[in-house]
This record gives C-alpha cells, structure tokens and sequence, in this order.
C-alpha cells in the first residue's frame, strides 16, 4: 500500500482567489496527478477556510480563505484526503471551520483534523487497502482549536494522543500522525520539536509527516521509523519569494511488511505560479546537512539559539504598538522596555503549567 503526503496548499498571490478549477489543475500540473493515481491515498495540507464569511478572527497574522474551486481542483488532480489541522481552517471562527468541512464533502474528499468539537476533529481517518492505516492529524496552539462544545481543529495533545494510539495500536497495522506546527521559514526542527515527533513513535505512530514552516526541513528514521519535520510548500505562491519558499518535496510512504519512503521534490510557484518536478537527489546534500544537525543534540540546541537571537521574538510584548516601530526595535534601533524583573515574572507564568493555564484562560476570556 502507498500513501503519499504533500505540504501546504492555499491559492494565494497570483492565484488569490482563481475561480477557475481547470487553470488550478494546469498550474498544479499532469505529473502531480500522475503520482497521485500511482499510490492507493494521496494527502494535502489545505490551508484556509472555505467559507462565505468575510470576516476572520483576531489573531496574530493574515486570514486566509480558499474558493471551493479549489477543492474540487484538488479532487480532479487526484487527492483524497484533505488535511485541516493547521493554523488558517480556523481563521473564520467555527462556522467557517464547518463551512470547510461541509465543502470537503460536496468536493468528495475525506478529511482529518477539523470538527464541531474537540472529539470529532480528533477523530481518526482509516485508509481501506491491504492494509489496515489510520492517520491523525493534529496542529499546534496557534490555531483555532476545537473545544468540548466548539467547532475547530485538533490539537497537539499528547496526553489525548497517547490514549488514541494506545486505542488503535492493536486494531491497524500503520498509524500515521501528520503535524502541522514549528518555525516558519526554519528548515529544522526545535528540540522540544524533536523531543515531541519522537515521543510520538515511542507512543506507537509508524510515521510522522511535518509541515508549516514555508520550507522543507530535515529528517531522520527513529527506531525504524521516518519522522519528516516538514515537507514545505506544496503550492502556495507569495509575492517576491525565493528559496526555500519555492521548494518542497512529497513524501510516498509505502506501508509493507515494514515501511519505505520516496522523496519527490519539486520547485513551485517561481516565475510563474506551477509546480515543476526535480530529479529524486535534487536535495540530497542539503537534507544530509540539516540531517546531520538532527541527530546531534548539541548542534540542533546551537542553531535554535541563533535562530531566537536573530527573531527578537520578545517583540510582541514591547509597548512599541506599529509596525515601523517594531522594526526599528528588532534592528536595535529603540531599547527594550521589559526589565529583567519583569522578565522573570513572564516566565514564570510561561514555565509554570498551573500559572499558563491560569494565563490562557483569562488572556482567552477577554479576547472572546
């Protein structure tokens, strides 16, 4: 049996809004879809709600929105699943996550990840064929996720997960968990990252399919088992782009008496919004660099300490409320306002379990 995976999918840019499934089928392109009727199941990342709506939640970043031509584009190139869990499905409040999910089923696509509630958008997908495969699709916090009451996506719970493939271990032969979480635009993962994909094999998964970084990432097998920490874009065109925006690979798992994978890499949305197929070993030498900084600890830790010294991610919390004014703090134009006191007490109730639950509930109660 063979599944393949492709990464993050939302007409944007030059597509913003095409209308036209024929013109989403060309630029996609016939080699897309002869790999998608080469394998048993074929998955994409779909990114933004599919909605009416026309206004987006408050939240950190754009709201995106794709035509339900676009599903049914998706569907005609061959794919057969839709995954939800990610950081834009919910970018229109619960209708717009249940607009979704009622368009995936006009299209005829299955979907994974999104739900009226928290149960129902955990849900397991199972793939009939020779073998007996369940997906899961989750996502990290950023998003809208979905409560015991609320439409929305599901989230990245280890607990829940833990019961769930404890649950579907001695019923499946694979269980495949795709995430949709890291640092956009870093081609490696955090070691917390790191700590999670792998727990997630130790708990029972047979692979873990990574994306939303906007670029392909490294990888590594763990105990036998692959774990992709991001696949990049599949298409998802964006104004003045470049690499590693333009480059992403597939991943074809084919699910045996063990488990194999292919790479197919591609470059996609260049000087003209398509996508254009690459040689299997296009990215073979800077794969086994950013491979090579998995395994060591030590070297994955270095480079996530450049990276945050680089993002200014402390930001966010500075009084400095417009955009120019942010910019010349990240250069080191303005000072910071935040003392190392006041510092201390943000960690603390960002360490602190009890205190962060604390924290989010009242944070999410005057933002509702």
């Amino acid at each position: 049996m063979k599944v393949l995976f492709a990464g993050d999918f939302s007409l944007q840019g030059r597509m913003l809004n095409c209308s036209d499934p024929g013109k989403i089928e060309s630029a996609i392109g016939g080699a897309v879809k002869e790999l998608t009727e080469s394998v048993d199941c074929a998955v994409v990342n779909y990114e933004g709600a599919t909605t009416l709506l026309q206004k987006g939640i408050l939240k950190e970043g754009p709201c995106l929105k794709n035509p339900h031509e676009a599903m049914q584009a998706l569907k005609n190139l061959g794919f057969d699943v839709l995954a939800l869990a990610n950081n834009h499905v919910g970018d229109y409040g619960p209708q717009g996550v249940m607009d979704t999910v009622g368009q995936c089923s006009v299209a005829g696509l299955k979907y994974m990840g999104a739900g009226k509630d928290v149960a129902s958008a955990s849900a397991p997908l199972f793939l009939s064929g020779d073998k007996k495969v369940a997906l899961l699709n989750v996502c990290e916090g950023e998003s809208l996720i979905a409560t015991g009451s609320s439409a929305g996506l599901s989230p990245i719970d280890l607990i829940s997960l833990h019961d769930r493939i404890t649950d579907l271990r001695p019923a499946v032969d694979y269980i495949i968990v795709v995430v949709h979480g890291g640092v956009e635009h870093y081609q490696l993962p955090t070691p917390e990252m790191k700590r999670r994909y792998r727990h997630l094999i130790n708990l029972g998964a047979d692979a873990v399919i990574g994306h939303h970084q906007h670029c392909y990432c490294g990888y590594e097998v763990y105990r036998g088992k692959p774990v992709f920490y991001g696949i990049g874009n599949f298409f998802f065109d964006r104004k003045c782009a470049r690499e590693p925006w333009n480059e992403g690979f597939m991943v074809a798992l084919t699910l045996e008496d063990g488990i194999g994978f292919d790479l197919i890499p591609y470059r996609q949305c260049e000087a003209e919004p398509k996508i254009s197929m690459l040689p299997a070993n296009a990215f073979d030498d800077r794969l086994a660099t950013l491979n090579g900084i998995i395994e060591d600890d030590t070297r994955l830790a270095a480079e996530f300490d450049k990276l945050v010294s680089g993002k200014k991610p402390l930001v966010t919390f500075q009084p400095y409320s417009n955009h120019y004014l942010r910019e010349l703090y990240k250069r080191g134009l303005f000072p910071s306002m935040l003392g190392k006191k006041t510092l201390a007490h943000m960690m603390c109730h960002i360490e602190c379990e009890t205190h962060r639950e604390v924290l989010q509930n009242a944070v999410s109660s005057v933002l509702k």
